[in-house]
């Protein structure tokens, strides 16, 4: 759950970035700021309501998906950055390699004994699987094109 807040959290800063090079950022502190300062009351709020340890989480996720939400209506509402081309081109990308990532180790992970060497060969599936659908999907074309001439460079450097 802490993963899945920071990886959204993570995703904020490229908006943040371009929210702030508008100069207009006044309206979006004062919301934003608002929104984070009662993020905390919120959690304890649910925290005493509740007795299940996992929606101090649940609630600091959701928290994070709203503040997402805000941050993208800022960048539109300043930019006019088309929000759908957004959610298509980074928001569904990253869902489909999170969720290929993580799909294939922890249906490996469902069939296999805990052992030291399951933690060792689905590390090493984790990493593959997450650098495969990062190539094939996380990239664009020209992006693939430059990561090979990179290689490329490197290996014939040596």
């Amino acid at each position: 759950m802490l993963i899945l807040s920071v990886l959204i959290e993570s995703m904020c800063t490229p908006l943040v970035t371009s929210i702030q090079a508008t100069g207009r950022i006044k309206a979006y502190n004062i919301v934003l700021g608002s929104f984070m300062l009662f993020s905390v009351p919120i959690c304890i709020l649910f925290a005493k309501i509740c007795s299940n340890p996992y929606v101090v989480p649940m609630v600091s996720i959701a928290m994070a998906v709203i503040g997402q939400i805000i941050r993208i209506y800022y960048i539109w509402k300043l930019t006019g950055m088309s929000i759908m081309l957004y959610c298509k081109e980074v928001l569904l990308q990253i869902f489909i390699v999170t969720a290929v990532s993580v799909a294939i180790p922890v249906v490996i992970a469902l069939f296999t004994n805990d052992t030291v060497w399951r933690l060792v060969y689905l590390t090493g599936i984790s990493i593959c699987c997450s650098l495969v659908t990062i190539y094939f999907v996380g990239i664009k074309e020209n992006e693939r094109l430059l990561l090979k001439n990179l290689i490329k460079q490197k290996i014939l450097k040596k």
